[in-house]
């Protein structure tokens, strides 16, 4: 089941927005945005409707990705370190820490390939699907004219 936020639009590129998320409660046990200690975090999510910068919008987000990022993230360039322990395990310790940072290096780059090749997918990115219409009457503004 997908995930649906309210957003705001930053800035707008073609047929994709720059969105500001803003942290809430649920966000605690998740951390799929990497809020880490911020409040707010900023994304690219592909447009279904026309919006502007400044207006509030539904976002949906496919679970999906949500749940496979860890993967990508942390498993990787752990995979890479193990793998590197295990190939180096007899020789000299400066030889080992070598290879260590070689697959902490090869880890990180891959998950950067890894989130570019992804981002390209728009079934792995937000969705806005829906504009917030908001009350613009003034008050005391007569609307029976």
């Amino acid at each position: 089941m997908p995930i649906t936020e309210e957003c705001s639009v930053v800035k707008v590129k073609g047929d994709y927005a720059v969105i500001e998320l803003s942290r809430k409660p649920e966000c605690e046990g998740c951390k799929a945005c990497a809020f880490n200690r911020r409040n707010t975090i900023r994304m690219t999510a592909k447009k279904e409707i026309d919006c502007e910068a400044g207006d509030r919008v539904i976002v949906q987000m496919p679970e999906k990705s949500i749940k496979g990022s860890w993967i990508i993230l942390f498993a990787l360039p752990l995979l890479f370190i193990l793998t590197a322990v295990i190939i180096t395990a007899k020789f000299a310790w400066y030889l080992q820490i070598t290879a260590i940072g070689v697959a902490l290096l090869m880890g990180l780059g891959c998950a950067i390939l890894c989130d570019f090749l992804i981002r390209r997918r728009t079934k792995y990115i937000p969705i806005v699907k829906n504009t917030l219409k908001e009350n613009k009457n003034l008050i005391g503004e007569n609307t029976n004219d």
